[in-house]
């Protein structure tokens, strides 16, 4: 009686041997064309942004904090502000505000476009229109203020013009002041003083 050759079990066999050799030919194909890729290590436009911060030496939202002779708090902050050419001493702010807090809770808020902080001559100076505004309900506008910063003297550089309680009024400069004993504010008018008054309010 004739026997014939297990074909299935040759069959298996030979596709033990084919079938892992050709896996690691197809394994070893695809490392060899596959193409390096270097990933980013950063992103272009926070690199530029940071380059430009630091080559323009800026500083994002300033914030300084501080307390006049007589215990007033006075703050000034900015969007930003980088430091003068050639004078670190100096800041030049965008957007700066300056608070004034008396002890009875008056406060005063100045903003401007424009401001210097000059800490060697301990002054602040806003610039590019300023608008003034007060708790006690007044408000008013001028080109320019230049404030110290160890004691409560502001005064403007323009002509103001504004209004509050007693009615609407313009000057040709305006002095804020504290003092020293009972340290309440003191807003003082000069150089052509214009009132309209309205009885009414």
């Amino acid at each position: 009686m004739l026997k014939f050759p297990d074909t299935y079990s040759r069959v298996m066999a030979w596709l033990k041997v084919i079938l892992p050799l050709i896996a690691l030919c197809l394994l070893s194909t695809l490392f060899l064309f596959s193409r390096a890729r270097t990933p980013a290590t950063s992103i272009p436009f926070i690199d530029l942004e940071l380059q430009a911060r630091i080559s323009e030496q800026q500083i994002t939202a300033p914030y300084f904090v501080g307390t006049t002779e007589n215990g007033l708090s006075m703050t000034l902050r900015a969007e930003s502000a980088h430091p003068e050419a050639g004078n670190l001493s100096r800041l030049i702010s965008d957007n700066m505000m300056a608070e004034v807090r008396a002890k009875d809770e008056t406060l005063i808020i100045m903003f401007a476009q424009r401001g210097i902080f000059d800490a060697k001559a301990n002054m602040a100076q806003l610039k590019g229109g300023v608008s003034v505004t007060s708790s006690t309900g007044y408000s008013l506008e001028t080109d320019a203020l230049q404030s110290s910063l160890d004691r409560v003297h502001i005064e403007s550089a323009a002509d103001v013009r504004g209004g509050g309680p007693i009615g609407s009024f313009s000057a040709g400069k305006m002095i804020l002041t504290s003092d020293k004993e009972d340290k309440t504010l003191h807003l003082l008018f000069t150089n052509g003083v214009s009132l309209t008054y309205d009885p009414n309010q």
